[in-house]
């Protein structure tokens, strides 16, 4: 399933936009994913709905990028602050 983000108080877009930063699919790529002090998150366009996904490890990175012609944008947020809108433990 993944872990995906799910702010209570304002939406996936807005929370992102305060807290994370714009990068690219290869950028996110790049990141040492074991203990690291961020995480790349991708907001995946499903047409009826938006998805905030953390790629948490190489494996997950990996399946975001999947060319499957949907509109994906990457963003680098604070693991502490995913852990307030995620079950992150669960996964790290």
């Amino acid at each position: 399933m993944g872990c995906y983000i799910e702010p209570k108080d304002q939406t996936k877009e807005e929370w992102l936009a305060a807290r994370g930063r714009p990068i690219t699919e290869a950028q996110a790529g790049q990141i040492k994913f074991f203990m690291a002090k961020e995480l790349p998150v991708v907001l995946i366009d499903n047409g009826s709905f938006r998805a905030a996904g953390v790629a948490y490890d190489a494996y997950t990175y990996e399946e975001f990028c999947y060319p499957d012609g949907r509109h994906k944008q990457w963003f680098m947020v604070k693991t502490e602050d995913l852990k307030q809108v995620c079950a992150l433990e669960k996964f790290c």
